[in-house]
């Protein structure tokens, strides 16, 4: 009885396009609210007038985060109807049901003094997605061949309890503090579409790239098998090569013939790379790039189009 409630209330694709367009607008509307615009000026001028006790005792290099966070989390609560908190860890800073879905509000902060670039991508962590996206960068190495390098999505593309579709928003605030002065350039809203959808309509392939990558700590790696604890040394029978074959860097990565991934056992050989001062075994993407463009025209149920990344001057 409890499964044939679930796939009553599963929803379609084109229900989940409008509830996408549905949440786009109404937290669209919070970030654009006066009020909340003089909340975070107000933000901006406290960090300001504070400048040197926050950089120089306390040493916080991103100033705004946490009151980021904080301050939309408010108006959130405030203004949507919440009905219950999304219990999982895995999730976006914000993570709650409404009467239609599961939704996940991640706040971002990029500094155009140090990560200019990064605003012309959305950027997620694998916590922030319901989405598979095709493996990236699959080569052949010397003969073997190398399926590519997946990100796995911790959001599921239905609540499995509620069978509510998961929803995904970034809130992005972006400053520019140049180690004397603090001043916020813009805010930007942006929809990553729901697992379904980018299966649907995208084929699932939408990120461009990976800016970091997850890695099998001791402690993980001890409980699967010795072999694959972090190295000191190179072993003669890793080969190397470069992981993103478009990549700037020379090659970076040793691919291991002698072990099986710990968790795709059936489709590549281990992965090593050199992090923290010893050789560790990449098991996957963990922060995803999608360009803007990608995914700024999107269509509801009509097939009429709305804005999925918007943005406001302050």
């Amino acid at each position: 009885m409890k499964k044939l409630l679930i796939l009553i209330l599963m929803k379609t694709t084109d229900d989940i396009r409008d509830l996408e367009e549905k949440y786009m607008n109404k937290i669209w509307d919070i970030l654009c609210n006066p009020k909340f615009i003089s909340d975070l000026k107000e933000m901006e001028n406290y960090i300001q007038n504070n400048y040197f006790e926050l950089d120089k005792n306390y040493q916080i290099k991103n100033k705004i985060q946490l009151g980021a966070e904080r301050l939309l989390n408010f108006y959130i609560q405030k203004t949507l109807n919440v009905i219950d908190v999304y219990p999982s860890p895995i999730s976006s800073d914000i993570a709650f049901f409404t009467e239609d879905a599961l939704i996940n509000v991640d706040a971002k902060t990029i500094d155009l003094s140090g990560n200019r670039g990064d605003d012309a991508y959305v950027q997620f962590g694998t916590h922030q997605i319901s989405f598979k996206n095709k493996p990236l960068f699959p080569q052949n190495i010397n003969g073997s061949n190398f399926k590519g390098m997946h990100l796995h999505p911790g959001l599921p593309v239905f609540e499995p309890k509620t069978g509510l579709p998961c929803l995904s928003f970034f809130a992005g605030i972006t400053y520019k503090d140049d180690g004397n002065s603090f001043m916020i350039s813009h805010i930007k809203l942006s929809c990553v579409p729901n697992g379904q959808i980018v299966e649907e309509e995208y084929n699932n392939n939408i990120i461009l790239n990976y800016k970091t990558y997850r890695y099998l700590k001791d402690n993980a790696a001890t409980k699967i098998g010795s072999d694959y604890v972090p190295k000191n040394t190179i072993s003669q029978n890793w080969i190397p090569f470069r992981l993103n074959p478009r990549g700037r860097s020379s090659n970076n990565t040793w691919l291991d013939t002698t072990i099986n991934d710990p968790f795709f056992k059936k489709i590549n050989f281990v992965l090593w790379r050199f992090i923290a001062k010893k050789y560790h075994i990449c098991i996957g993407g963990d922060t995803g790039r999608i360009r803007t463009h990608t995914i700024q025209n999107r269509k509801n149920s009509k097939g009429k189009t709305w804005e999925g990344i918007r943005r406001l001057d302050i």
